[in-house]
């Protein structure tokens, strides 16, 4: 596959919208730029790496795994441009948590879900900045599970929940093995997010 090009090349000149522009355009159409000056990225500016078998782009200080070779190639890079790295010196990177695809703004979570997040508050109570946010192409969206069911982080409420949009209904545990709901699809939200979803309906059984 030589005819494709190097990390380099395949990002000079990115078009992509600063990762600021754009989360201020979702959340506050009115122009507020509640993450001031200086905070965003106008181009792709990351390298790929891998270890131990698996690739992983690294990009504004964040690790995140390149689910197979059609995401990498989708980037315009090939495997000549993937750097061999070691465990301890990948480790030095946190994981990527915020995606951002099509305007929309997205939770990886650490078993390789996403989540819509359907407000800036939420974003912003995990701590992290505009810059945090990774924009992803259609091919690497399109591979993830979307995660849909929750539980409240600080133990407060000890139920799983299912979600839709800004909604939220609970899930009866002896639902979860009926429905085959593995583990990994369930994941903790902090309790701003959590408190976010309005309930509705009654226990899914």
């Amino acid at each position: 596959r030589s005819s494709r090009t190097s990390t380099a090349q395949a990002f000079e000149g990115d078009p992509r919208p600063m990762v600021d522009s754009v989360l201020n355009r979702l959340y506050f159409p009115g122009g507020s730029n509640v993450f001031g000056n200086g905070s965003a990225v106008s181009a792709r500016n990351s390298i790929f790496a891998r270890t131990n078998g698996k690739v992983y782009e690294i990009i504004n200080g964040q690790k995140r795994h390149i689910i197979n070779q059609d995401v990498l190639f989708s980037y315009g890079v090939d495997f000549e441009a993937v750097r061999l790295i070691s465990s301890a010196e990948l480790n030095r990177y946190p994981r990527a948590k915020f995606l951002v695809f099509e305007d929309k703004l997205y939770y990886l979570t650490e078993a390789g879900y996403i989540r819509w997040i359907p407000d800036l508050g939420i974003f912003g109570s995990y701590g992290l900045k505009a810059i945090d946010a990774i924009f992803i192409n259609e091919v690497e969206f399109n591979l993830y599970p979307k995660n849909q069911y929750i539980f409240d982080e600080t133990g407060k409420d000890n139920r799983i929940w299912f979600i839709d949009g800004d909604l939220k209904r609970p899930v009866a545990k002896e639902a979860v093995s009926k429905l085959g709901i593995p583990n990994q699809a369930i994941a903790p939200v902090n309790r701003t997010e959590f408190d976010f979803y309005r309930e509705i309906g009654s226990e899914i059984k």
